[in-house]
């Protein structure tokens, strides 16, 4: 995962990158095939978070609005750093999903703004609170991703998104409604298996897309380190 900024040249790329539409039956195919690969872990750790979330809303909904701000959000990164670490060849562990703690800053702060944004947007004209709602999905992956700060990271996303933010109207709608469906059809539970996926599934779309140029960053700045740190001279 990447530990610095981004430099500018590489957010340029991504920009130019973001001109081609995502391949979103590709990324389906990828979550479907990771979520198979590592299917108990996924579902256990899904299973988690929907019984606690069911358990919180109907018995104690004041600690629900807590826990669905401080978290939620970085049990969600869980979900993008498996995708990542499995995505790199290498081997997971359960203990995995629960990375996302160490990324608390990044991934509460990106939820808190975006939903402000998106709740302001809504509040003067439905249509801003759908434009923006839909153009901060990458939000999250940028910050964790591009090493951005959490404003910075919602702005990009939506640059990123602009251009085909109808495809990604779409595509946010569908992977809600199938969220939705395995919700109502199996009284919550159905969400242990249609969660995972469903961040499987935007992690691929977004390193598909331009997810692949925070890589490339990572590995150019860790070479870089790496020959400063060998010459003493530098």
């Amino acid at each position: 995962m990447n530990r610095f900024p981004m430099e500018e040249q590489a957010i340029k790329r991504a920009l130019q990158a973001a001109e081609k539409a995502p391949d979103y039956s590709l990324a389906g195919q990828r979550a479907w095939k990771l979520f198979k690969e590592n299917a108990w872990m996924s579902f256990v750790y899904g299973m988690g978070i929907v019984a606690a979330l069911l358990l919180l809303v109907l018995e104690y909904p004041a600690v629900y609005l807590i826990f669905s701000v401080l978290v939620l959000p970085p049990l969600c990164f869980g979900f993008y750093l498996v995708a990542n670490k499995k995505h790199q060849g290498e081997p997971i562990v359960y203990t995995d999903f629960y990375q996302g703690f160490r990324f608390m800053y990044p991934a509460v702060s990106v939820w808190l703004i975006g939903q402000a944004a998106t709740l302001v947007g809504a509040f003067l004209l439905v249509l801003p609170g759908v434009y923006l709602l839909v153009a901060f999905s990458y939000g999250s992956l940028v910050a964790l991703f591009f090493g951005l700060d959490p404003l910075r990271s919602l702005l990009l996303s939506a640059q990123l998104i602009h251009k085909h933010w109808l495809h990604f109207l779409l595509i946010g709608g569908s992977v809600y409604a199938l969220n939705l469906v395995a919700s109502f059809l199996t009284l919550g539970l159905g969400l242990a298996l249609t969660l995972p996926l469903s961040f499987y599934f935007y992690y691929f779309l977004f390193y598909e897309q331009i997810g692949q140029y925070a890589l490339e960053e990572e590995e150019e700045e860790t070479i870089n380190t790496e020959e400063e740190s060998e010459n003493p001279f530098f």
